[in-house]
């Protein structure tokens, strides 16, 4: 079987112009066979999960129902990503951390 997984975050919320998250986003995929195996189970590891605490991270300021587009949020450029960088990273790097620990 042949499992295919795919985002698209390339044109839509990323503002060019703000270089510190621009080049950070990008468009991803990921696939994987499994197939039979002599008694043992196909998949050998997986972590999933999911943390929304960080939100003030990483966030869309306007566009949405808590703050619909005008003129001023359009022109504020704040429909686009906006990032605490160093945030995002030390959340990344401690949830990698404890995938691998959690797996090894």
């Amino acid at each position: 079987m042949l499992i295919i997984g795919a985002e698209k975050i390339s044109i839509d919320c990323k503002d060019w112009q703000d270089r510190g998250t621009c080049i950070l986003f990008g468009d991803g995929a990921g696939a994987m066979v499994l197939g039979n195996t002599d008694g043992g189970h196909p998949v050998l590891g997986i972590s999933l999960g999911a943390d929304g605490s960080g939100a003030e991270a990483l966030y869309v300021p306007a566009g949405g129902a808590r703050m619909p587009a005008t003129h001023e949020t359009v022109d504020a450029r704040m429909h686009y990503l906006k990032m605490d960088g160093k945030e995002v990273f030390k959340r990344a790097i401690g949830n990698d951390v404890r995938c691998l620990e959690k797996n090894a």
